[in-house]
């Protein structure tokens, strides 16, 4: 084999490796990112949960303020 034929060898076993590295890391990080929009997405959902339980226990409170002095 030729100096000029191993570097053939050589960058064409680079382009492969190189290729095939960037698809993975592709696809890893695309997987991560969509990870990420899911748990984006259920966080907003735990905060909207917790801010509508504590209007509602606020108003429950100022409704029923009355009542719980009546019984004490």
């Amino acid at each position: 084999m030729t100096f000029q034929d191993s570097l053939i060898v050589r960058i064409f076993c680079l382009v492969i490796v190189l290729d095939i590295s960037y698809t993975l890391f592709f696809f890893f990080a695309s997987l991560f990112f969509n990870f990420l929009n899911v748990a984006d997405f259920c966080n907003q959902i735990k905060k909207k949960i917790e801010y509508d339980y504590q209007k509602m226990t606020l108003y429950y409170l100022k409704e029923y303020k009355g009542v719980f002095n009546e019984r004490i």
